[in-house]
């Protein structure tokens, strides 16, 4: 691959790394804290995963703007 193509992949890996966030997030059932990832390139996402201990879904309900978390909500799912 030539240097600039390689180059361009790099700075967009970099810039889209930035549109990530991490935020501790409570399980409703069990009540243990957890880190998700949030891409906050996405305004308005919802999506369920598991807790890490009790592995009952939960729903995670997000609003952002590019690098910033504005609302999240979490309840069973």
């Amino acid at each position: 691959m030539p240097a600039a193509g390689k180059r361009g992949w790099q700075m967009r890996s970099i810039s889209q790394a930035f549109m990530q966030e991490s935020e501790l997030i409570q399980c409703p059932f069990c009540g243990q804290s957890f880190e998700v990832l949030i891409d906050t390139s996405q305004s308005s996402q919802t999506f369920t995963t598991d807790c890490e201990v009790c592995c009952r879904p939960m729903e995670v309900v997000v609003e952002c703007e590019p690098g910033e978390i504005l609302s999240l909500d979490v309840r069973p799912g």
